[in-house]
């Protein structure tokens, strides 16, 4: 889970060597990484993760870290198991699922068509 997110930011760092670090040494090399990025730009970056529910202890904890720097970051993920804890650094949002209606707007509108059938809409 982690080597996604070491692969991006050795790439942006120009920090390959991160990529043969243990874990450890790989969150001390990404916080450092990333603290670079951050000294070499002016705007607030924003790290956007997709399918945070399979992060591991390491990159949750480099998340925890990140959390308190300049950066905004979105993780869209799936209810978390009972043992998976959120740093409490992060604040929460919960989104509700769509009702049946506007997910059909939303396809609609993704598709660029006025409307799709009713059978379609038994199949979303």
């Amino acid at each position: 889970p982690i080597q996604s997110l070491v692969k991006d930011l050795a790439k942006l760092s120009n920090q390959s060597h991160i990529l043969d670090l243990d874990a450890n040494d790989q969150y001390t090399a990404l916080l450092s990484a990333f603290q670079a990025i951050l000294m070499d730009t002016k705007k607030r970056p924003i790290l956007i993760i997709d399918d945070g529910h399979y992060l591991d202890q390491v990159a949750w904890r480099l998340l925890d870290a990140l959390a308190l720097m300049p950066v905004m970051i979105v993780i869209a993920l799936r209810p978390l198991r009972k043992q998976q804890i959120i740093p409490s650094t992060l604040n929460v949002i919960k989104l509700d699922r769509l009702p049946p209606e506007e997910f059909v707007n939303m396809v609609c509108t993704s598709l660029g068509v006025q409307f799709i059938s009713e059978e379609l809409c038994w199949n979303l």
